[in-house]
């Protein structure tokens, strides 16, 4: 978060709570095949990355042992940073990927976990998996609890896992029942030869008055020299405050000065970020 979105957005005054007033930025990044290799590798610019956010799903995790999740909480600094994982997730024993969430704690409360329950109709590949946050709105001067839904869909399979997925937002606003509403983020896959115009146009997602759509299709998601994609989305449903304007991607590369063959090789996606007020 810029210092002055910070500026703009902190409060003199103070709630009854442990956590800071202020701005919230809220991100989702797909690290591309997450796992001890990438960590050990470029671990300490991961961290940089991550540094940016308040709270940041971290998508494609490979880490059942929980080491390099482990080691980048080190790095981020353990007495201020924390995650929330859930198990590996997938059809096949062959490939599972976790949904991570890692938040500062000075800035958010983690009161729960819901991981979607899709067994009977079986649509999503990783079943979309949530937490419920709290966190001081400098708008509202009080605590406000927001539902963070993950999402990383499976490319050939966008559009019916994008059409099931109002009801997982559903389904997760119901079972934290004193939430705002939902911010569904992650890799939707939304864009391009996996989901084109004519497609994104029957869905509610993207259509419908309660959500709002707050990545354009015209951003490119991608780090990739060769390709403009907005495959990274950020779908709020419900009464969250959000900064106009501060939904984007966060290039990494131009603020850490990485040529383009570091930053393909962190990640084949920039992050995308909105900030809640």
């Amino acid at each position: 978060m810029s210092l002055a979105f910070r500026f703009c957005c902190l409060a003199i005054y103070a709630i009854s709570l442990t956590l800071r007033v202020d701005c919230l930025t809220v991100g989702a990044f797909n690290i591309q095949h997450y796992s001890d290799s990438k960590q050990n590798e470029w671990g300490g610019y991961i961290v940089k990355v991550l540094k940016h956010f308040d709270v940041v799903l971290v998508q494609e995790v490979r880490d059942v042992d929980h080491s390099a999740l482990d080691d980048l909480k080190t790095l981020l600094g353990s007495r201020s940073w924390d995650y929330v994982s859930s198990g590996p997730i997938g059809r096949t024993s062959a490939y599972k990927e976790q949904y991570v969430y890692f938040y500062r704690k000075s800035s958010v409360r983690v009161l729960g976990s819901f991981q979607y329950d899709d067994s009977v109709s079986d649509v999503f590949e990783r079943e979309p998996y949530a937490i419920e946050i709290q966190y001081a709105s400098s708008v509202q001067g009080r605590a406000v609890n927001v539902v963070l839904l993950g999402i990383h869909t499976q490319p050939e399979m966008a559009l019916e896992e994008l059409q099931a997925l109002p009801a997982a937002m559903t389904a997760a606003k119901t079972y934290f029942s004193n939430s705002s509403g939902v911010v569904a983020l992650g890799d939707y896959n939304a864009d391009c030869s996996y989901l084109n115009s004519q497609e994104r146009a029957t869905l509610p997602l993207f259509n419908e008055a309660r959500y709002q759509s707050l990545i354009s299709d015209s951003i490119d998601t991608t780090t990739s020299t060769s390709t403009d994609c907005a495959y990274d989305r950020i779908v709020v449903d419900g009464n969250i405050d959000v900064i106009v304007g501060s939904a984007k991607v966060f290039r990494f590369d131009s603020a850490l000065g990485l040529d383009n063959n570091s930053t393909r090789a962190i990640s084949d996606h920039y992050p995308i970020e909105c900030i809640l007020t």
